[in-house]
């Protein structure tokens, strides 16, 4: 009785015991009828088999009236003037509602577990059945920028100026004024170097994780840019010969193919201050300006890439075998990786372009692939298996019931 009236009503305390407690001073409370008794061991049975694990319920209304009833009645004697047909329905409905308001407590505590609410619940625990993962946040999307020469010419696919040859976005930025003949030269007008800057500032404001040249001379502006610039820059591909040079051995050298061998020549010194490798004995300097079909590089023209592609392969190959310690290829200009493919099929070696460079350097803002894709790829080989076990097992079958295999004769 005790259990049962204290989480019904919140208005009313009670007392074990047969001491009559009053509520109000004009009210006092009658000894337990049988209705109480049987109300108060089904609620009892129902806080035992773990509906009592919360806080009470709001009791209903009729939950309610119950209690308002049993505490008007004076006398105990009062209470059994009722007819049985009347007091036995009336047990029945007041057994129904207080089912009703106990259920619902114990639905509400059995969903708080741990004492709390059960949104708040869902938010560190994993779902059943499933082992608790990280939570893995959205990645934004990785964007190149790539500043351009002030003159047009149509790239083809691989070219770093065609927006094809990359695997992510890319914004591409005309530095105005800035002519070829400049950047061989290295030499910007003051005018040219302001438009240089604001260029930089522009593709900052695109939100790019780096910035990088559509012409590997311009080299030269790389600690210009870098003075300026808050993203990382990567001015010409052959910021990777420390890397090369670096992962082969000092008395193995590496074949940097340029399109203009002559004009070259000036960023030697510039190669040696910057990143302090001795080009006579670690590199091979090969101009590709005689290719048939790459003079189109300096005249601002398409280029055919199956009629240079057999030139840049058999220099590839001279090379190689005029110099056998060569073990590596860059290729400094922007337009000659569309030839890297079929360099490294023709000479078995690896080839650095300037999609190389800008690929690893974004590949540094981007996730791990493994840590997420792992997981898929054992599924589908496990489904793999499945269907070749199945496959061996349906030919068992045939065999066993006497089926002929295919192409067999039959006797």
């Amino acid at each position: 009785r005790t259990m049962c009236l204290q989480h019904q009503n919140e208005e009313f305390s009670w007392t074990s015991g047969n001491t009559a407690t009053t509520t109000t001073p004009s009210m006092q409370m009658a000894p337990p009828s049988s209705s109480e008794v049987s109300l108060a061991a089904a609620a009892k049975m129902r806080f035992a088999n773990g509906g009592g694990g919360g806080p009470p319920a709001k009791p209903s209304s009729s939950s309610r009236g119950l209690v308002s009833k049993v505490v008007e009645s004076p006398t105990r004697q009062d209470s059994k003037s009722t007819t049985p047909n009347s007091a036995k329905s009336s047990s029945t409905a007041s057994t129904a509602s207080t089912r009703s308001g106990t259920t619902k407590a114990s639905a509400e505590g059995s969903s708080r577990g741990f004492n709390c609410p059960l949104k708040e619940r869902a938010s560190f625990l994993p779902n059943v059945g499933e082992a608790p993962q990280a939570k893995r946040e959205v990645v934004k999307q990785v964007i190149l920028g790539v500043m351009r020469l002030d003159y047009e010419y149509p790239p083809a696919l691989g070219d770093i100026a065609h927006p094809g040859s990359f695997s992510y976005k890319v914004v591409y930025r005309v530095v105005h004024g800035l002519t070829f003949e400049m950047a061989q030269e290295g030499v910007l007008t003051p005018e040219v170097e302001r438009e240089f800057v604001k260029a930089i500032r522009d593709l900052e404001m695109r939100d790019v994780n780096c910035i990088t040249g559509d012409c590997g001379f311009m080299m030269h502006f790389q600690e210009l840019a870098r003075r300026h610039a808050r993203k990382p820059v990567l001015m010409s591909a052959l910021l990777q010969l420390p890397l090369i040079t670096c992962s082969l051995a000092k008395k193995e050298r590496i074949a940097i193919f340029t399109a203009n061998g002559q004009s070259f020549s000036s960023m030697h010194q510039l190669l040696k201050d910057e990143f302090g490798v001795d080009l006579d004995s670690r590199c091979v300097f090969v101009g590709c300006e005689d290719v048939e079909g790459l003079e189109a590089v300096a005249l601002a023209q398409k280029v055919d890439v199956a009629t240079v592609t057999p030139g840049i392969v058999d220099r590839a190959c001279a090379v190689s075998k005029e110099y056998p310690e060569v073990r590596a290829f860059l290729f400094e200009c922007t337009e000659l990786p569309p030839y890297s493919d079929a360099v490294r099929k023709a000479t078995g070696m690896p080839v650095f372009d300037a999609l190389t460079c800008c690929n690893a350097f974004i590949a540094g803002f981007k996730d791990n692939a493994f840590r997420f894709e792992c997981n898929a790829e054992q599924q589908r080989s496990a489904s793999k298996q499945q269907q070749q076990q199945l496959q061996h097992q349906q030919q068992l079958q045939k065999r066993s019931k006497g089926v002929p295999r295919t192409g067999a004769t039959k006797a």
